[in-house]
């Protein structure tokens, strides 16, 4: 199934704040296919319906108790 492109001034400021310029104007193609494989990954996650169901346990730091300080 072909997903619509991502439009171009979405794909440039992606470029930009993954600091792709030289990727992009090497390989424009690869980039934009690249951004649209992971927009469509990133859509066929499903969200828990339960948010305090996790899939695992919170990440916690070695040796720093639970509820301390941050």
């Amino acid at each position: 199934m072909d997903t619509p492109p991502i439009p171009a001034d979405h794909l440039a400021a992606m470029v930009r704040a993954a600091g792709l310029e030289k990727t992009q104007a090497l390989f424009p193609a690869m980039v934009a296919l690249a951004a649209t494989r992971a927009r469509d990954a990133g859509a066929a996650i499903a969200m828990p319906s339960d948010p305090a169901c996790e899939p695992w346990p919170p990440m916690k730091a070695p040796g720093v108790p639970s509820g301390a300080a941050r």
